[in-house]
């Protein structure tokens, strides 16, 4: 009976420590069980996240692309506007060459338009030699220039519906006799290619008194009446 007896506590003994031994392991493995379901909502969590950054970076980046392209459409340097200031410039030189061309044949002629940040200048070639500014030039070529350019100008305006009147104010004073006379034929040209309505002259030489003209005004002048 003894031996029966110790034979089933030994049993019950071993079972016990069984028991407890996957109860502890059972436990172990529940804890790290937990561990790795916390990782695991933790990388589900970074993931969410980390999809949502990226959407979110997605988007600003889109938005900092339109902005970019939308800065570069507008701007004066490589957008629409240098393009715009480009075309006119590349119109405006021919036009006035033209111009300048009848009045100086090839010695005189803009080579360029020279604009940056800090400054703008208008590269002239003069006989071949570059002239880097045209106010550098002289009196004559300078008022030539600059009356020619207003020509070009006005030319892009009228071409918009901007001038139907000129007035010209003593453009022809610092010429002398024989570009005053190149310089008259130029204006007539210029001014029946402009479809002015009216053309105003105010001048001190005597070369415009050949102009086919509806009024001559004198300064001083006595009008006998007939």
């Amino acid at each position: 009976t003894l031996k029966i007896f110790n034979k089933s506590t030994y049993i019950y003994n071993s079972n016990e420590n069984r028991k407890k031994q996957l109860t502890q392991k059972k436990m172990e493995i529940e804890s790290e069980l937990l561990s790795l379901r916390n990782k695991r909502d933790e990388m589900t969590t970074f993931y969410i996240s980390k999809r949502q950054i990226e959407k979110m970076r997605s988007e600003v980046e889109d938005q900092f692309n339109r902005v970019n392209i939308l800065n570069k459409i507008w701007s004066p340097k490589v957008g629409y506007p240098s393009l715009k200031i480009a075309g006119f410039l590349n119109d405006l030189t021919i036009k006035t060459n033209t111009d300048m061309e009848n009045m100086w044949g090839t010695d005189l002629r803009i080579k360029e338009f020279n604009i940056n940040a800090s400054d703008f200048s208008i590269v002239i070639d003069r006989d071949g030699v570059e002239v880097k500014d045209a106010s550098l030039c002289s009196q004559g070529e300078t008022e030539t220039i600059n009356a020619a350019i207003s020509f070009s100008i006005i030319e892009s305006n009228v071409e918009n519906g901007g001038y139907d009147v000129l007035r010209l104010d003593e453009v022809d004073g610092p010429l002398d006799e024989t570009r005053r006379v190149k310089f008259i034929d130029m204006i007539q040209t210029r001014i029946n290619e402009l479809g002015c309505d009216s053309c105003f002259i105010i001048t001190h030489n005597g070369e415009f008194e050949d102009i086919p003209c509806d009024i001559i005004m004198l300064k001083g002048a006595k009008i006998h009446e007939s």
